[in-house]
Parts: C-alpha cells; structure tokens; sequence
C-alpha cells in the first residue's frame, strides 16, 4: 500500500529541495484533488471556493492549491462568511461563485510555502481570492504598500498593530490573535483584521448598483444605557444570533481610553449557506440603526413586519434578551427608503446619531405604525437635512472627511465632496501631507470627480526659510482639468 506523504514535505520539493523529489512522486494529482474537496468541505467553502478542474492538472497546481486551504482552519471560517456577504453585495464576478484559485496566480505569488506565511495567516487567506472581487470596477485585492501598510481598494490605508503596541488593559489585548491581529486605520482601531474586513464590506462596498441596500430604523438608547452597552460589548451573541464586527474611535492614539466610543455591526443575516439578503445592525453613539438588502413587500403605511418580513424577525430575536426589541423595533424612528447619492448608486448607509449619552429612548415616529397597532408620535423638524449637512461636511479637508466617512455614510460623504467649491493641498502639516503623499493616482482621480462644483485649486507649501506661503493657485474652469 501506497503511503501518502505529508503535504508540506511535497510542498518543500515543488519549491526545490531536490532531496524530497523523490518522496513527492509517491503523492499524485488525484490524491491532493481530494485532500482539496475534503478541504472545502470541512471549511464550508463549497461552491465558494473551488480549484480550474480543467484536465490536465499540473501537480504543482493542484500541491500549491491544497497546501493553502489546509491551513487556517481557525480563519477559513470568518472567510467563508465574508465570500457569501460579498456575493449579496454583488462584488463577486459576474459568473458567480466559486472563486476560482487559478494556476498562473499560484505560481506568480506563491513560489514557496514561506512566500504564502509572510502575511498574518487571516490577510494570506483573504489575499488567495481578494483579487477576483470587484467594487464598482476596482479590484479589492490586498496591496502592500511597504513592509507595515496596505491597501483595498478605495479603503484607507492600515497596518497591524502588534501585540507589544497595544497598552496594558487595552480591551483589544485580550484575546489578541496574531493570525488574525489587530488593525490600524486612520483613527480607527479593529480588534481582528477578519472585523476590519466585514467593516469595509458594510461601510464602502455596500454600495453595488441592485443591490437595494437600505437603511430601515434607527433608535436612539443612549450610551449610558446598561442594555446599549451590554449589546456593544458583550461577547456573548453567538452564531444563531448573528456575527458580531467591532471596531473603536481613538484618535489615532492607543493609549486614549474610547468608553463610548466602541462601534459594533451585528449581522444577523446574510452569512449562512442558503440566505439571499444581508441584514444587519449598526450599533454606535448611543443609537441602533437597522439596515438590510431585502426589498420591502409593501409601502407604508404598513407596519415593518410586513413590509420586510425576512429581516424583522432576526433583528427581534437579537434585540429580545438585551431588553432592546420594543425601544428599538416599536419607539424607533423608520427612516424609509435607500438615498442615491449623486453618482447614482445606492448608498445609505451610516448616518451621523444624535449624542446625547443621557437622552431616554427615541420617542415613536409618527409615520411608524407599531406592530401592536398603538399610535406613536415623533418630533423631528429640527434636525437637519442631508443637504444641509453636506453643506456642513463640506468644510472639512478631504483627509478629515474621508476619516469620517464610516460614520456618516456613502451618501452624505459624496455629496459633501460633490459642495467643495475650494480646495487646497497642504503641506506643511504632517497629516496633510502624508495623505497627499500616500495618494494613489486612480484614488485621486476618483476624488476629483466628486468634486464636480470645484473651481480654485491652491498649494501650501513652506519656503526654505520657514515661512509659510501659497505657492500656487489656479481657477478651474470649464474646459479645465485640476
């Protein structure tokens, strides 16, 4: 009887090791063909991920293919969850799944086992397929751009923050894992790279043409609400209820202590073999926003159980033993239906809550029927309008604006960039500066064409004797291009 050699032994003599060519003959394209199918199904990764069967199968191929998929049977899963919220969200190709891994793409990035662990195990898997997703025609792959930052697509860049960096008693310190390590970007910190991940999925590449995702509901608890905060930070929402994605606002500072300050999305649906709508909650500042790509069965007035009747028994069943489901689903304020923005995409989705810690829950909404069918009332005439927000937002230096742009969603921050009228690059303060200078050229072509009403550029820069000047300015016309 044949015996079957370990995988990573074969894998040393594809790289070249010539003293293991002879032990790599006793393992056959066949054989590591079904090491691959028993990998997808332990991983849960079938019709998600899949190898080119196209006969003939060129050993190396097929070696390289079941080497990766047998590692990280710790990370696979959160991948696998991800691919399918992905496919909702229509970033997959337009073939549909699986994600093909194909040969010529091995080959080229993964010449040896050492080139596959050079990354932390949870960014080598995501970077097997990243390349073959796709938001609004730009690929999501993972770009390194030095040996401590990356990038995706149009999402800031970050870094992972090792373990030594994080402060004693830093929340993320505990439970810190270094294949799946915490993330930096802008001032912004994730505990896991697989949360920033399903972060950037619902913050910036939600916004696919079809897709319908909308904003639902929002009520505001109140950050010093011992069930607002028992749903922001306990760990124990399990799988049945949802998967939980968490991330804080620090200011670019470890070391600042953001009680109040933690962020949570809780998808409750959208990730489980078989579901066709992503359904989720956006948990911050002391409010609840609900948001979901099931299309309403009916217009108001009826009540939101009937109107999406996919996700509302989700969201009750997660809110239920937090003591949250009547503020939230019978007080809260319906928000209505998906805003465009001015490119023509549907993208609503984060709003800017009131912050008040010590308010009470939101009161009823007057255009919210409850499902017990009491009357409720809202007073809302003084809060501002998208439009007048925009106006708002529109003061901000991009830099500042692209970092806010996770919380006050797609929609507003493009028609705020759509409002500039001036703008000047800056020079001579270090955070201006290292954004300009990080600038990728087709990021930078693509906030130019929001700026769609911009008329004077200017250049601050400080001259050799350390006076600071405007060195350039100049009129953008009609026929003329920034």
């Amino acid at each position: 009887m044949t015996a079957m050699l370990p995988l990573h032994s074969a894998t040393v003599a594809v790289s070249g090791d010539a003293t293991c060519w002879a032990k790599a003959a006793l393992v056959t394209a066949a054989l590591l063909v079904e090491r691959i199918d028993g990998s997808l199904v332990r991983h849960s990764l079938t019709g998600l991920i899949d190898i080119d069967r196209t006969a003939p199968l060129p050993f190396s191929y097929v070696l390289r293919a079941a080497y990766v998929l047998e590692q990280g049977s710790n990370e696979w899963p959160g991948m696998e969850r991800f691919i399918r919220l992905a496919a909702i969200y229509r970033l997959t190709p337009a073939n549909g799944l699986p994600l093909v891994l194909s040969a010529q793409w091995l080959a080229a990035h993964l010449p040896s086992r050492t080139a596959f662990h050079q990354l932390p195990l949870a960014m080598a898997i995501y970077r097997l397929f990243g390349h073959l997703l796709t938001h609004h025609t730009h690929s999501l792959a993972l770009q390194e751009i030095d040996n401590r930052h990356y990038w995706i697509g149009d999402v800031e860049t970050f870094r992972v923050v090792p373990l030594g960096e994080l402060p004693g008693g830093h929340r993320y310190a505990d439970g810190y894992k270094r294949a799946d390590p915490a993330i930096r970007s802008s001032t912004y910190v994730f505990p896991f790279f697989s949360a920033f991940l399903l972060n950037s999925l619902l913050s910036y590449w939600c916004d696919g043409e079809g897709v319908g995702h909308r904003r639902v509901l929002r009520a505001d608890i109140g950050r010093g609400d011992c069930r607002y905060g028992r749903l922001v930070r306990t760990d124990g929402i399990t799988e049945d209820l949802g998967i939980v994605a968490d991330w804080g606002y620090d200011r670019g500072n470890l070391d600042w202590v953001y009680v109040g300050m933690e962020k949570r999305f809780v998808v409750v649906s959208g990730f489980r073999q078989g579901e066709t709508i992503a359904a989720y909650l956006l948990v911050e500042f002391g409010s609840i926003h609900l948001y979901t790509t099931e299309r309403p069965a009916a217009n108001t007035p009826a009540s939101l159980t009937v109107r999406f009747s996919g996700s509302m028994p989700l969201w009750r069943r997660l809110l239920r033993p937090f003591g949250l489901k009547s503020d939230v689903i019978d007080r809260g304020t319906v928000v209505g239906a998906s805003l465009h923005s001015f490119t023509g995409s549907v993208s609503n989705r984060r709003h800017v809550p009131a912050q008040n810690p010590s308010s009470p829950s939101a009161p009823p909404d007057p255009q919210h029927t409850p499902d017990d069918g009491k009357s409720s009332y809202r007073l809302a005439g003084s809060r501002l309008c998208e439009a007048e927000l925009s106006c708002v937002f529109a003061n901000w230096q991009p830099c500042e604006l692209t970092r806010l742009r996770p919380a006050i969603g797609t929609s507003l921050f493009l028609h705020a960039a759509a409002n500039y009228t001036h703008l000047v690059i800056d020079s001579t303060a270090e955070r201006p500066r290292q954004m300009w200078e990080r600038m990728r050229l087709p990021i930078a072509h693509k906030r130019g064409g929001r700026a769609i009403n911009l008329r004077h550029v200017g250049h601050r820069a400080d001259d050799p004797n350390g006076q600071r000047i405007h060195d350039r300015q100049r009129r953008v016309g009609d026929h003329e291009q920034a």
